[in-house]
């Protein structure tokens, strides 16, 4: 298989697009729960001109921790019938985020802050919740509203401010969050974005392999790095 993802790469490299195309995609199916091998078939079939499966091997990149994920909402939602926990419903809502539930993790949080109207962390995710909604105002709003500011909320705030290009105060909130939590890989792959944003994709490069040192299946870390060497006209050490 590594052979056969070096030969894709070369073919990705050199913009052919021609019958080695399908043979190579034949021995880079594999089993659910790869990303890095449906990553390279994605930009294969890109390269080759052919969009919808492109489209195919990229989602199904990001399906796969799918599994996981529907354990981890089960796991959640037996414990919570023995317990109305916040902190649990508060879980199981990032969890239903990251599987599009929106309304489903809007209900957790709402009895989450019932329980527990005080607690910035659940506040916080409130306001991703927001922003996961695409409503950038509303998730501002609701970081305005916390009592004090901890990682989560400067990373979230981070994000909100990426589209205004301002790298500076991004970088300073993801950098004030990271003293706290060191090797979080999503804060890791945050500065690695923001570094790209401000035109230094070696920095990015550095987070990125660092976030996928600490979490290997993490897609979108793979696709920044990859996204980073090409700034660098390293083709071949995209993937």
């Amino acid at each position: 298989v590594q052979k056969t993802m070096v030969e894709a790469i070369l073919l990705i490299a050199g913009g052919r697009s021609d019958a080695r195309v399908t043979e190579l995609d034949l021995y880079l199916r594999g089993p659910e729960g790869d990303p890095i091998r449906d990553l390279v078939r994605g930009h294969l079939f890109l390269h080759a001109g052919d969009i919808r499966k492109g489209s195919e091997a990229f989602a199904r990149a990001r399906r796969s921790p799918a599994d996981s994920l529907n354990w981890s909402l089960q796991a959640h939602t037996r414990l919570l019938e023995k317990s109305p926990d916040p902190d649990l419903l508060s879980n199981r809502a990032i969890v239903r985020m990251a599987l599009r539930q929106y309304e489903e993790a809007a209900k957790d949080l709402a009895e989450a802050i019932r329980l527990q109207p005080g607690n910035d962390e659940i506040l916080t995710r409130h306001a991703l919740l927001a922003l996961f909604r695409g409503d950038r105002e509303e998730a501002a709003r609701r970081l305005g509203d916390l009592r004090s500011v901890g990682p989560s909320a400067c990373a979230l705030r981070a994000c909100l401010l990426l589209p205004t290009g301002d790298t500076v105060e991004a970088d300073r909130l993801v950098e004030k969050a990271s003293r706290e939590r060191p090797e979080d890989p999503a804060l890791l792959y945050l500065q690695g974005v923001i570094a790209l944003e401000a035109g230094d994709p070696s920095g990015a490069m550095i987070q990125a392999t660092r976030a996928i040192e600490i979490l290997r299946e993490f897609p979108d870390a793979y696709v920044l790095r990859a996204l980073a060497k090409a700034d660098v006209q390293d083709f071949l050490g995209s993937w």
